[in-house]
C-alpha cells in the first residue's frame, strides 16, 4: 500500500483520536441542521450516516472487518463521482469546455473528478490497495 493507505489506514491512535469526533460530529449535525425532510433529503442524510458508520467501523476495527468498511467508504466514493459524472455529461444540459473555474461544476471538472479520485477509490474497492503491486508477505520472500 502507498504512505498515503497505509499511514490512514494503518490504525494508528492518533489519527483514530483525531477523526472520530468530526466524524459522530457530523453525524449527529448534519441531520438536526436539515429544514426539509424530502425523499432526497432522507436518502442523502441515510447514505452520510452510513459513510460516518463505515468510517468509525474502519477507524475503531482490526482486520477484515476493518477492511470491508474501508472498502465500502472508497466504493461510496465510486459511486458519488460516478453520479456526479453521469449527470454532468447527460442530464446538465451543460456544454464540455476546457475553460472554466475548477471550483464549478461542469463535465470537464467531473471528468477530472472521476479519474483523479474516482479511479483510485475503485481500485481500492475492488483490490483492497492504491498501489499496483501486491503487499508482500514472508512467504513470498523466500
Amino acid at each position: 500500500m502507498s504512505s498515503f493507505g497505509s499511514t490512514l489506514f494503518s490504525g494508528s491512535p492518533f489519527i483514530r483520536w483525531a477523526i472520530s469526533p468530526f466524524i459522530v460530529l457530523a453525524m449527529v449535525a448534519l441531520p438536526l441542521a436539515s429544514q426539509a425532510f424530502t425523499t432526497k433529503t432522507v436518502l442523502f442524510l441515510i447514505g452520510i450516516e452510513l459513510l460516518g458508520l463505515f468510517l468509525l467501523v474502519g477507524l475503531w476495527s482490526k482486520g477484515r472487518l476493518q477492511n470491508i468498511a474501508f472498502r465500502a467508504v472508497a466504493g461510496s466514493v465510486v459511486a458519488a463521482y460516478a453520479a456526479y459524472l453521469i449527470y454532468e455529461l447527460c442530464f446538465s444540459g451543460k456544454p464540455f469546455t476546457l475553460d472554466g473555474a475548477r471550483s464549478e461544476a461542469s463535465p470537464k471538472n467531473a471528468i477530472l473528478g472521476f479519474l483523479v479520485i474516482g479511479l483510485p477509490c475503485l481500485w481500492f474497492t475492488l483490490f483492497g490497495r492504491f498501489t499496483f503491486s501486491r503487499k508482500q508477505t514472508e512467504d513470498d520472500n523466500g
